[in-house]
């Protein structure tokens, strides 16, 4: 019984042992794709055997090996620089069109079929020259046979991996060629619109510099679409453009990946800033800057080595970036969860490519995670701009009113410069001048009705203001006066400070003209609301300080004797006998000596020491003069001071 179980057992074995080592390929499964010689290779360590010798010579190999063939890990020997392979291959039925792929490797290899050469990749050293590898995929059309013998001749000097990365695949020609031409167009089109999609953000940052997290995800996508391109089955950058050196393509492999890293890392803080510190991109950016300069520089095999090294830095990054979006999906922080299903697919498809590699395995998921994790990414810049813009025209919404409201708290000129960036209390002339102040006074106000004088006050005062505003000069603080305050039923107008007058005459026949100028406004309002109602205007020269205050709301200012005198002369008109309806304007002496003569002659002059009258806090005033105008007059002004104003008053009536 044991004897037969035994005989079972080694016959079971023989019978498993031959299936893996010959195996068969049926037609069926052939056309639904390529198949994997993943079976029984031998190998024969540094040396090549002949071809024809290696069916043969099976047992005098150095191992027998299945799966990925690199020589570092999975044939645990980094000595070896030159091997050969053997493999028999059988069909189920003899056809013409079944076809051997080649994957693109790391070096170079000699392909045999039966003895003869049929295909090479690069040129393998040992046999007298120095290798050229290459990473050029090829098909091997098998011959018409039921039994075939593969002998592969295979060096890698140019890298610290040798071997057979990815196994040879066979199946039909047609299939082979359909599967061929549609991974090429798949990862065309990813590596295509990953490029798009990092020219746009890239775009979007030119147009606003300040969005940097558009340049590192830009610059991110390209180096993601170089990195794609240069590795796999296939490497797009050869089928594209052909014929590649290959020290330039293998750099920028290697370069293109540890830029990837350092780029998303920098990516990452713009995303997360609390979170993830920029020192930690920085950091890193030190550490690795020393593996950039081998790959740039050193020979690879000698940069390859230090692979482990590179390898290292990137698993803590991702660690250290899995903690923070914990930590940032707890805060509820709102671009933490698309972010996470994105950058997730890319540091899943990372690690285990990474952990794959360091075992020795290799699990190319990449190229996909990469793609994913760039359109999910670009997802998310959007939905993150969608709400940016949101917020944006929000606050727009909610400030509009209050910027509306600020625009009549202020000059145009102020609201300039504070958006460039200075103080309110630096908008405004400060510190002591001297001026022209002109009181404006309603007589009589208070025996209006309430909604008349509304009216009356609001119609007038107006139109005043707009008049002082009318040749206003913000770059140089020019204007036809400048409104100091409203108070009841009048308001105070300084000429000189703090703005210039903008006529080229004197400020005294400025003054006098912009004084006639708001009488005949007032005298044009009352006639049209037919109310007989008379105006006073004092006029006087003195010092005036602008401010701004210590403390509580920053409202600009002035104050000054000047402002105290218009007010006095202003009310000297009640030493005067007036009837309703009287306009009159009260000039201070020494303003009425700087006017032309024949301005002067106008003035009716008052001598107060033969008076019982005074000035009230101005002893040192013995004399004042006016002139005034009945309801409804109309006159021109003369036709000198007219051509002068022409471009800043509107059209210039008188006394």
């Amino acid at each position: 019984m044991h004897r037969w179980l035994l005989i079972f057992l080694i016959s079971f074995y023989e019978i498993a042992a031959l299936a893996i080592s010959t195996p068969v390929y049926r037609l069926d499964q052939l056309q639904q794709g390529p198949i994997s010689l993943d079976q029984t290779w031998a190998i024969w360590k540094n040396q090549y055997i002949e071809p024809a010798k290696a069916p043969l010579s099976v047992d005098q190999a150095d191992a027998m090996q299945s799966g990925k063939l690199e020589w570092r890990y999975n044939l645990d020997d980094s000595s070896i620089r030159h091997a050969s392979y053997y493999t028999r291959i059988e069909v189920e039925q003899i056809r013409d069109d079944y076809m051997i792929a080649m994957p693109t490797i790391y070096s170079a290899a000699d392909v045999y079929l039966n003895g003869k050469l049929v295909y090479q990749q690069g040129q393998i050293a040992g046999k007298g020259h120095v290798e050229h590898p290459t990473r050029e995929y090829g098909l091997i059309r098998l011959p018409s046979q039921k039994v075939s013998h593969l002998v592969i001749h295979n060096s890698s000097y140019s890298h610290r991996t040798g071997g057979l990365r990815s196994l040879p695949r066979i199946g039909l020609e047609n299939i082979l060629w359909k599967t061929e031409k549609r991974i090429v167009t798949v990862l065309s089109l990813m590596i295509g619109s990953t490029l798009l999609i990092g020219v746009f953000h890239l775009i979007l940052f030119l147009y606003n510099p300040k969005e940097k997290i558009n340049f590192w995800f830009g610059i991110l996508c390209f180096f993601l679409a170089l990195r794609s391109g240069s590795y796999g089955n296939p490497r797009i950058w050869f089928e594209m453009f052909g014929t590649i050196p290959f020290n330039l393509a293998f750099r920028l492999e290697y370069l293109a990946t540890v830029l990837c890293v350092l780029c998303l890392s920098y990516y990452y803080h713009h995303i997360f800033p609390s979170l993830y510190h920029k020192r930690i991109s920085n950091i890193a950016s030190l550490i690795l800057a020393p593996y950039l300069a081998m790959i740039l520089f050193a020979p690879p095999a000698l940069f390859t080595s230090y692979l482990f090294y590179f390898q290292q830095v990137a698993l803590t990054l991702i660690a250290t970036a899995t903690v923070v979006l914990v930590r940032a999906t707890l805060q509820g922080d709102r671009a933490a969860i698309p972010f996470s299903v994105s950058v997730m697919i890319l540091l899943i498809g990372a690690t285990v490519e990474i952990a794959f590699s360091m075992m020795g395995s290799v699990v190319s998921v990449s190229v996909y995670a990469i793609y994913l994790m760039v359109v999910a990414q670009a997802i998310l810049l959007a939905y993150l701009n969608h709400r940016t813009l949101q917020d944006l025209r929000y606050y727009k919404e909610q400030t509009s009113q209050a910027y509306s409201e600020i625009q009549k708290m202020v000059f145009p000129h102020q609201l300039k410069l504070l958006q460039q960036g200075q103080k309110l209390e630096t908008t405004m002339p400060t510190g002591k001048n001297r001026g022209i102040v002109i009181c404006f006074d309603v007589i009589l106000s208070s025996t209006l009705p309430e909604p008349v004088r509304k009216s009356l006050f609001e119609q007038v005062f107006t139109q005043c203001y707009e008049l002082m505003q009318k040749a206003y000069e913000p770059e140089n603080l020019i204007a036809n006066g400048y409104r100091i305050k409203e108070v009841g039923d009048g308001f105070y107008c300084s000429i000189g400070f703090p703005f210039l007058p903008p006529s080229k005459l004197e400020p005294a026949h400025h003054s006098l003209h912009l004084a006639k100028q708001f009488m005949q406004i007032f005298d044009r309002v009352v006639r049209s609301m037919n109310v007989p109602n008379g105006c006073a205007i004092g006029i006087a020269e003195g010092n005036l300080e602008g401010f701004y205050p210590v403390s509580g709301i920053l409202e600009y200012q002035l104050f000054g004797d000047g402002i105290v005198r218009a007010n006095r002369f202003q009310e000297a008109r009640r030493c005067l006998q007036l009837e309703t309806g009287t306009h009159i304007l009260i000039l201070q002496e020494s303003l009425q000596k700087a006017l032309l003569n024949e301005d002067q002659g106008a003035f009716v002059a008052v001598d107060l020491d033969k008076g019982s009258y005074r000035i009230r806090d101005n002893a040192q005033e013995n004399c004042f003069y006016y002139q005034t105008q009945s309801y409804g007059f109309t006159c021109e002004l003369d036709k000198e001071a007219d051509e002068q104003h022409s471009s800043q008053l509107p059209q210039s009536v008188g006394l």
